[in-house]
């Protein structure tokens, strides 16, 4: 099959039915024949020979497992960024109220000072507001963490 597109359904039934499924280069593939036009019946034709000369251009794709990690890899990049972002605020606010702690903000004693900074009313309430926002986001940032390295252990005994 021509690496053309996502079709784990179809991946899924051809190992089901005993199948193994190659993916070929389709650059490589177009290159290696001059037609005058392109039809299925060429196309097919064209594979199969590429298939007996054992020329067919075969490219490497990771198992569905291993595609089934990614999105948990692409979320947790997206919660370290959001998490990231909240933070930024937070010391946004916390240098207009003239504290200036950079990375020592995020330790449990400066947290503590942050939280009885007295502040107008609704800059208090955004800042209980983000306060909760990044708890939220570090416990799943941490669970993600958990999950991943779940995933390292679990392939390192494949």
């Amino acid at each position: 099959m021509e690496a053309c597109g996502h079709d784990p359904w179809f991946e899924r039934l051809l190992a089901e039915l005993g199948y193994e499924l190659w993916l070929g280069d389709g650059a490589a593939i177009r290159a290696s024949v001059v037609r005058p036009r392109k039809t299925d019946r060429r196309d097919a034709e064209h594979l199969l020979e590429l298939l007996r000369q054992e020329r067919f251009p075969r490219i490497w794709v990771p198992s569905l497992e291993e595609r089934d990690v990614r999105p948990l890899l692409m979320h947790r990049h997206k919660q370290v960024q959001a998490r990231t972002r909240v933070k930024n605020q937070l010391q946004a606010r916390a240098l207009s109220q003239g504290v200036q702690k950079r990375h020592k903000l995020w330790s449990a004693g400066e947290r503590a000072e942050l939280e009885k900074l007295e502040w107008l009313p609704y800059a208090g309430e955004r800042r209980q507001q983000l306060l909760a926002a990044l708890d939220g986001l570090e416990a799943e940032v941490e669970q993600l963490n958990r999950r991943g390295e779940e995933e390292v252990a679990r392939d390192g005994r494949r």
